[in-house]
């Protein structure tokens, strides 16, 4: 007979609150590749503007002139993209050979990725088999030429954050200081704007987005159906292009600078400088908004807004507690991984800070320890097996006693080895097709 047992005492962690920690950084200003080689959190990320993830789950960091990236097993950080300061270009040279004013970072699905180089103005490229480097878009040249041709022909006027939509081939250009939002074709290499006259306002909202006015775009990001989300930075909205009709629609912000609006309609609220934005795996869009120190939530079935991060209060402190009490300095990334971890570019601080945004939403789960489900050996030091009595296993979730996300990933096993020598000594928690729990030991 199957036995199933509640579990309380073992999951103290499922609370109502979403813990915030610090995953890279230490605050430091003196390298910019200072630690490398090492754990994220004894690193110098200087000045962390955006945020991505990579095909395999890896966190990655423009911040001054490098892009780095961190492993997501070990934690370990590298550089995987510029070293030269000097505001010199360099073609056809390996990506940690070349000078990158790094702002944002995307990848397509050849794992090749694109970097926004604000102070060139250019789309530069990096050729994930080679480590190549060469640019992409733009000519180097501060103007508003190029639509309809070739994207290396074209000029932009301010660029930083990027978005790409993989499954449609299309890499999306805010280009800042044009007023416009630009969009190139990866098969052909055609760019041409796709929203924005030209010239700085606040209308258009109900026509088409080619007619429509900008005051600074910000973010930029793709939903699974291809529609595609600005910050309207200097109106402190965010708009919406519907990918089929080419309409623009204000969904957030009611276009007055400001704090306001939390738990009520997300048109009627407040925003100071809508920055990044992303989606969850659950299609709801987060917005860092940037002068008020928060990260604000649009629920997208009710289109309501609230805060998950910050308490509005410039300032550096709050890990490892509830996030909406922690105090950031001007998020100006983010991002959000395949486990539904946000990660957030504390520009000011100097540091990555992270948000597990599972947590206060499982203590509406029940949830058990089934006899069935084995871990081998338990205690362990390097290797640890797993089986569900020949039942396929789907996920399997790491969590230390504090509710931590540590690894999330995906099978179709009845049998998964997972390699656990890197985690420290301690009691650890594994959950198993999002419900069925047991405790394991590290020693």
């Amino acid at each position: 007979m199957r036995k199933l047992f509640f579990l309380f005492l073992l999951l103290p962690f499922y609370s109502s609150a979403q813990i915030i920690t610090t995953y890279a950084g230490n605050g430091g200003t003196s390298s910019t590749t200072l630690g490398d080689g090492g754990l994220a959190t004894n690193a110098v990320v200087c000045s962390p503007f955006g945020v991505t993830i990579d095909k395999s789950g890896n966190l990655v960091i423009s911040s001054c002139w490098t892009v780095r990236k961190i492993n997501y097993i070990t934690n370990i950080i590298s550089t995987i993209a510029g070293c030269d300061t000097t505001a010199i270009r360099h073609e056809g040279v390996p990506a940690t050979c070349t000078y990158i004013d790094s702002k944002n970072t995307v990848f397509d699905r050849d794992g090749n990725y694109y970097v926004s180089d604000y102070a060139n103005d250019i789309i530069q490229i990096v050729n994930s088999a080679t480590h190549i480097v060469n640019v992409y878009a733009g000519d180097g040249s501060i103007g508003t030429i190029g639509d309809g041709g070739p994207a290396t022909a074209a000029e932009f006027s301010s660029v930083s954050f990027l978005a790409i939509d993989t499954a449609r081939g299309y890499l999306y250009i805010p280009d800042q200081g044009n007023y416009d939002l630009r969009r190139v074709d990866l098969t052909t290499g055609i760019i041409t704007t796709i929203a924005g006259n030209g010239t700085i306002g606040t209308g258009g909202d109900g026509g088409p987005a080619t007619d429509a006015q900008f005051n600074l775009i910000q973010g930029v990001c793709v939903d699974n159906y291809g529609n595609i989300y600005v910050g309207d930075g200097g109106n402190g909205t965010v708009r919406k292009i519907n990918i089929s009709t080419g309409i623009i629609t204000r969904i957030i912000g009611n276009g007055t600078y400001g704090f306001g609006g939390d738990t009520g309609p997300a048109t009627n609220a407040m925003l100071t400088s809508p920055y990044s934005l992303c989606f969850d795996r659950n299609g709801n869009l987060y917005v860092s908004d940037l002068n008020n120190y928060r990260i604000r939530k649009y629920d997208t079935t009710t289109h309501i807004i609230t805060t998950i991060v910050g308490t509005g209060v410039l300032g550096f402190g709050g890990d490892n507690g509830p996030a909406t009490a922690a105090k950031i300095n001007h998020a100006t990334g983010i991002c959000i991984d395949s486990a539904n971890n946000l990660y957030i570019a504390d520009w000011n601080n100097q540091r990555v800070r992270k948000v597990n945004l599972n947590v206060s939403t499982e203590n509406n789960k029940a949830f058990f320890i089934k006899e069935e489900l084995k871990l081998f050996p338990n205690p362990t030091t390097t290797n640890l097996s797993i089986s569900n009595n020949g039942s396929i296993i789907n996920s399997v979730s790491i969590y230390n006693l504090i509710g931590q996300l540590l690894y999330n990933n995906e099978y179709n096993n009845t049998k998964v080895e997972l390699y656990v020598g890197n985690l420290p000594k301690g009691v650890y928690i594994i959950k198993v097709n999002g419900y069925i729990i047991q405790k394991f030991i590290k020693e």
